[in-house]
């Protein structure tokens, strides 16, 4: 399943920082905690700026944790072989379109025929938009180029229009 670049890589921001909040310097080991950790998301262009700081962060191959497998373009976690899991995937759909594309799947799987799609289920949501680090500024058209840059695997991979700042 993959989705947005724009919203996937906000996303993976937001659940790094999560969890190096929740686990505090235990992620980190004796490394030091990155630049972008410290600053704080009080207004829009505080959390932006931090997002930045992040981004920049991640291009000069400064530590970022365990957890930063999450921030990996989409295109990178394709076709991986996974030790714990019996079955490998053939298949990628778009979070988007995903009943859609789940029938195709269902549809061309013979030994699938006359499963029904699951109905969705009224779950925990696995989201961080409350916190105040994710007023990010997507508008701001220098982030927006910094993030097409670093996801342009994504956008040219799985065929997602690139923001019209990107295009500049």
């Amino acid at each position: 399943m993959v989705r947005d670049p724009i919203r996937t890589a906000v996303d993976a921001y937001l659940e790094i920082d999560y969890r190096m909040r929740r686990n505090g310097t235990e992620d980190m080991g004796a490394l030091p905690m990155p630049r972008f950790y410290g600053m704080p998301c009080r207004t829009k262009a505080e959390a932006t700026a931090r997002y930045k700081q992040f981004l920049t962060s991640a291009r000069l191959g400064e530590a970022l944790g365990q957890e930063f497998f999450h921030a990996y373009p989409q295109a990178l976690k394709i076709d991986v072989l996974w030790p714990y899991r019996s079955q490998t995937l053939n298949s990628i759909a778009k979070l988007e379109n995903l009943e859609t594309e789940l029938r195709t799947i269902f549809d061309s799987l013979p030994h699938l025929e006359g499963v029904g799609l699951p109905a969705p289920t009224a779950g925990e949501r696995h989201s961080h938009q409350e916190d105040p680090c994710a007023a990010v500024d997507l508008e701001d058209a220098d982030l927006l180029r910094q993030l097409c840059d670093y996801y342009r695997s994504d956008f040219e991979c799985f065929d997602y229009t690139m923001p019209a700042a990107c295009m500049q």
